[in-house]
């Protein structure tokens, strides 16, 4: 089983009810501590890549 983030409303064609920023998680079957310390993580690496693009 995986785990899957995917961020919605990226086409102009899908539904203005769908908020922009939405990001949908669709969660397995792994234990919580592991879904939150890789979601974490990626947060993390985002966050830092938009710090690094803003210099």
């Amino acid at each position: 089983m995986e785990s899957l983030a995917e961020r919605r409303r990226r086409h102009s064609t899908e539904p203005e009810t769908v908020p922009d920023g939405l990001i949908r998680l669709s969660v397995g079957i792994e234990h919580v501590d592991d879904l939150y310390a890789d979601l974490l993580q990626a947060l993390r690496l985002v966050a830092s890549e938009n710090r690094d693009e803003k210099r």
